[in-house]
């Protein structure tokens, strides 16, 4: 069950698609930046409303003090209840996955990116999520 949990998802660009026409943007816009789709992991529905759970509610005892230690450690815990609010209201949550065999900077070139493409596409709260923080990304610049 905790495996389920959406803990951090590491060397992701994520990203809310509040709908099904930004949903197939994205898509195209990613498959242009030369995307590959076992990179693009999407979430929906009410399986994705429980595997965010930002509070821990739904889990037991266990999800409910890995997310308290979330709430304590940062922000994820708010960044979760977006998501999770987000997928609520019929939105979509499209996190995908970076190479991890890229050099620093080749790495953060892919990571904006695709950030860019997201953001073009018409998402919202993009966003990196890196090993030890969450990094909002400037883009369009």
């Amino acid at each position: 069950m905790v495996d389920e949990l959406l803990v951090y998802p590491t060397d992701r660009v994520v990203g809310i698609a509040p709908d099904r026409d930004t949903l197939d943007a994205v898509h195209a816009a990613l498959g242009a930046s030369g995307v590959a789709d076992d990179r693009v992991e999407v979430l929906c529905g009410e399986d994705a409303s429980h595997q965010l759970d930002a509070d821990g509610d739904e889990g037991g005892l266990l999800r409910s003090a890995v997310r308290t230690v979330q709430q304590v450690l940062g922000e994820e815990t708010e960044r979760l209840r977006i998501l999770e609010q987000a997928v609520d209201a019929g939105g979509y949550v499209v996190k995908v996955a970076l190479p991890d065999d890229l050099e620093d900077e080749a790495f953060d070139t892919e990571k904006r990116a695709v950030g860019n493409a997201l953001h073009d596409a018409g998402a919202t709260n993009v966003a990196y999520y890196g090993p030890n923080a969450i990094e909002e990304l400037q883009l369009g610049a």
